[in-house]
């Protein structure tokens, strides 16, 4: 009896706990920290926790949140004593507002054809009607010409008439129809993207003494999302500094939308594993010299460290990942070992849809010096290049750049933060008022043989042409070829000033060039190889 007692008593409190009251929490997303792949959501409630035990119930949330990362915090005089979580199959997630919306759209158009339906019925009726009441007179009764006249004009304005409104009620048909599909397509293109089959519920167990109103603050880690940066680079003249516009791509299908929420983004990878690589033995074995009974003990050895290195959580939060990441491009590759947050200031909606939602992340001015640079073996054309000192100051992230020189769009680069140069080089793509030509100087350039050598003599003159009403600065670069064996002979007999690198072959000018001048430069080799190589050079 003693026993049964205790194991009574011992019942109650999980009884009372079993029948404790449960509360639904309204919730909203408040700060999002996205990062390259996934998101860290946090969202609030305001509720009345009454006294005693209490759970307090979330429900909707996204799908793909990582059970091990949600934390919850409270804000007022009670305590939270547990956390579960459950996945949901019974409710699955859409984005309410926009599908909401759509079906209205859908709802009012099926609506207008069936009106459209029902009238062109009435007038198919009309003119069946009309047809079969063609006869206007009788065997004993017949009609004046007067008469016979105004029938026959009733019944050709009526008959067109139908006709007309027939042809119109068709063609509005055709397009509201279209305009069905259309919204159809959209409404399952949503639910593709945005819905899934199953929710996550959370459960949170909270007690307190007395009743209070407090607040409770939820947050977790969810794959599904991601942001890449993009640049704007913007050179008014080469009087100015370079304005850097920083924007952000940013894309989720989460399954929950985020409403006029907090913004951060952040460069750094949440999915990498926190445990110490592990150093194993590095076996040195030829296959060839070892026993059969060894061999096989290598293999299998191999196939279990391949295992192992297959099956670490790091990969496997890889892999995981890989299917639930958004539709943006690939996930630009940032500084290793360097982390950076974002904070963005005004706050910002981005609905679970898949889609790229710009973010302005602020402008930067960089003074920089301007340098025109050519290389005309390449391209007959003058590229802008902004030289900018100390760039590591500026906190910059590898990512696309869109160019916009002097109120003209001219092309996109690609901004390498990765560098390791003090000054960081941008292109901003072509410049239409430098002109440049390349031309083989015919008299200088000849293929002469001697025994079993060969000699070929090549020239070339290279001409930049100003027409900007200001002097610039111009950078020319050439080459001739490297020998990289004996036999080979490679000879740079003129070089008009130019700073030559005889390890690479390349030539380079700086010149300055006055406003409507031309500036031409040349540079002369010679080739000597045997004859047995064939024509080496054109």
């Amino acid at each position: 009896m003693r026993n049964l007692f205790l194991t009574i008593f011992g019942l109650v409190p999980i009884l009372l706990i079993a029948q404790s009251p449960e509360k639904i929490v309204q919730t909203r997303v408040d700060n999002v920290t996205v990062y390259p792949s996934g998101a860290q959501v946090e969202r609030s409630g305001k509720l009345i926790v009454p006294r005693g035990d209490c759970y307090l119930r979330f429900t909707g949330l996204s799908s793909l949140i990582d059970k091990g990362s949600i934390q919850v915090k409270n804000v007022g005089q009670f305590e939270v004593i547990s956390v579960n979580s459950t996945t949901d199959y019974m409710q699955p997630q859409v984005p309410a507002a926009e599908v909401d919306a759509l079906q209205h759209n859908l709802d009012d158009i099926r609506a207008d054809i069936a009106n459209t339906r029902a009238m062109n019925g009435v007038y198919e009726k009309e003119e069946i009607m009309l047809m079969a009441n063609q006869s206007i007179g009788t065997e004993q009764n017949g009609v004046s010409l007067i008469q016979l006249q105004q029938m026959a004009d009733f019944f050709h304005n009526r008959l067109t008439d139908l006709k007309t409104h027939r042809r119109e009620a068709d063609k509005k048909l055709e397009q509201l129809t279209k305009e069905e599909e259309k919204i159809k397509a959209q409404l399952e293109n949503i639910r593709s993207q945005g819905a899934v089959d199953q929710t996550t519920e959370i459960d949170v167990l909270v007690r307190s003494g007395i009743e209070t109103s407090g607040k409770i603050i939820l947050s977790y880690f969810t794959s599904g999302a991601g942001w890449r940066p993009l640049y704007d680079l913007r050179v008014e003249d080469v009087d100015h500094p370079v304005k850097l516009v920083r924007k952000a791509e940013v894309s989720q299908s989460t399954g929950e939308d985020w409403n006029n929420v907090k913004l951060t983004l952040s460069s750094s990878n949440p999915n990498l594993s926190g445990r110490r690589p592990e150093l194993w033995p590095a076996y040195l074995n030829s296959r060839s010299f070892v026993k059969p009974a060894a061999r096989q003990y290598i293999a299998l050895n191999e196939a279990y460290y391949k295992m192992a290195r297959e099956n670490t959580p790091s990969q496997q939060s890889a892999n995981v990942i890989s299917r639930q990441t958004p539709s943006l491009k690939p996930t630009t590759a940032f500084i290793s070992g360097l982390q950076r947050d974002f904070k963005i200031a005004l706050p910002y909606s981005i609905r679970s849809d898949g889609k790229v939602y710009f973010v302005s992340m602020g402008e930067t001015d960089m003074p920089g010096q301007f340098e025109f640079q050519t290389v005309p073996s390449k391209e007959a054309a003058a590229f802008v290049v902004a030289r900018i000192p100390n760039w590591e100051s500026y906190d910059l992230l590898s990512g696309t750049m869109n160019l916009f020189f002097e109120g003209t769009y001219i092309g996109q680069s690609w901004l390498d933060a990765e560098q390791t140069a003090d000054t960081l080089e941008l292109s901003m793509g072509r410049d239409p008022y430098i002109l440049v030509e390349r031309k083989r100087l015919k008299e200088f350039t000849s293929d002469q043989s001697f025994g079993s050598s060969r000699k070929s003599l090549r020239a070339y003159e290279i001409s930049v042409r100003n027409t900007k009403p200001e002097a610039v600065l111009v950078r020319i670069e050439d080459q001739v070829p490297v020998s990289q064996v004996d036999d080979i002979e490679v000879k740079l007999t003129e070089q008009d000033g130019a700073i030559f690198d005889k390890e690479n072959g390349r030539l380079i000018w700086i010149v300055a060039i006055e406003p409507s001048q031309t500036k031409k430069v040349i540079f002369r080799y010679e080739v000597k190889y045997p004859k047995s190589v064939g024509n080496l050079i054109d």
